[in-house]
């Protein structure tokens, strides 16, 4: 199985803790990096592609509903970012929103990879990855 970097984007710390926990222990990777402020998560991003110079592959769990800036202007913002990051992150919408109208604004933008629904499940995560292979 391809080796993935993850990373969740939540204004919430405990669905943040909770997607952490899930990927840990059905995925069993220790290493899963959150945020509670998009542009935190974005800076963190370019940072790391400078400093390495290239940019793992990385699924990036997203919420749509955030403030300073939502998921939304996160995903503006990302489309401006150097194209092997925009290749390397397959970004999943994971949002407590069950308003038909955020899924289809969601697979209409191709940086959005996929749309869950909080929480997600182990079920849902190893679907994920098996299509990721």
């Amino acid at each position: 199985m391809k080796e993935f970097k993850f990373i969740s984007v939540d204004d919430d710390d405990f669905n943040n803790s909770l997607c952490k926990l899930l990927i840990r222990r059905t995925l069993k990777i220790e290493e899963v990096e959150t945020f509670t402020k998009g542009e935190k998560s974005l800076e963190h991003l370019v940072t790391n592609f400078k400093k390495i110079g290239k940019h793992e592959p990385t699924i990036l769990f997203l919420d749509i509903n955030m403030p300073t800036m939502d998921g939304w202007e996160f995903l503006e913002y990302f489309d401006k970012l150097d194209s092997e990051i925009k290749k390397n992150t397959r970004i999943c919408i994971l949002s407590s929103s069950i308003d038909s109208r955020d899924k289809i604004k969601a697979e209409a933008d191709s940086n959005v990879y996929r749309y869950f629904t909080k929480p997600i499940s182990s079920e849902k995560l190893l679907e994920l990855m098996n299509d990721l292979k």
